[in-house]
């Protein structure tokens, strides 16, 4: 029995010709064409049927999902399993460096000394010399002078950078993560750095040309 079932489909399945057309039916090559072409349809479609209910099965579906006011520790778990796809709204967006920063300079210990006294006791030594300027304690009071005026300039220049770098705001849509955070304040204190730098390095060159014109 089984034996007559699977001959009549093996019989039906060879005959089957889904793109029968009735006016070539006197041309064997064309009805070969057909077989042909109805055995690689009965193949290829079923086959495409299968990839696309596999792909549909396998793809994850996405939801979202909204928490109100989660906790740190319930962001960071957030975090670790929805890393890609997290988002968390900051409810303010910009706040002033000073709520969250605090810049302190350490200047070399040489600024935090009073030189005025040493640098009066050199002057008032040379004022009965007929050539100043070739007496160590004459240079070397101008030195001092010097160095307690870049002193002075370089605290200035901190301190009216400090002001404006406190009240700068920090901008943010979402909420960051520490790591995150903590390179982005580094990024920031770096290039507030930078910029007292540069601006301090241009000031001795200017000081410097300012000396070579008063020399020529």
């Amino acid at each position: 029995m089984l034996l007559v079932i699977f001959l009549r489909l093996k019989t039906f399945f060879y005959q089957l010709n889904l793109f029968r057309n009735r006016e070539v039916i006197n041309n064997v090559h064309q009805i070969r064409n057909q077989y042909i072409s109805t055995r690689i349809f009965l193949i290829v479609f079923p086959s495409i049927i299968l990839l696309v209910l596999f792909y549909l099965l396998l793809t994850s579906t996405t939801t979202i999902s909204q928490i109100a006011s989660p906790t740190d520790v319930l962001f960071k778990e957030l975090h670790r399993k929805y890393n890609e796809s997290l988002q968390c709204p900051c409810s303010n967006l910009s706040i002033p460096y000073r709520t969250f920063l605090s810049l302190k300079a350490i200047y070399h210990p040489i600024c935090s000394v009073d030189f005025e006294l040493i640098i009066n006791n050199l002057f008032n030594s040379t004022q009965s010399l007929l050539n100043q300027t070739n007496d160590y304690r004459f240079t070397g009071g101008l030195q001092l002078r010097l160095l307690t005026l870049l002193c002075s300039s370089v605290d200035e220049m901190i301190q009216a950078h400090s002001i404006d770098f406190n009240s700068t705001l920090f901008t943010n849509l979402y909420l960051l993560t520490q790591i995150d955070f903590e390179k982005q304040i580094n990024e920031i204190i770096n290039q507030f750095i930078q910029t007292i730098t540069s601006q301090f390095i241009n000031s001795l060159q200017m000081i410097r040309v300012y000396n070579f014109g008063s020399q020529v």
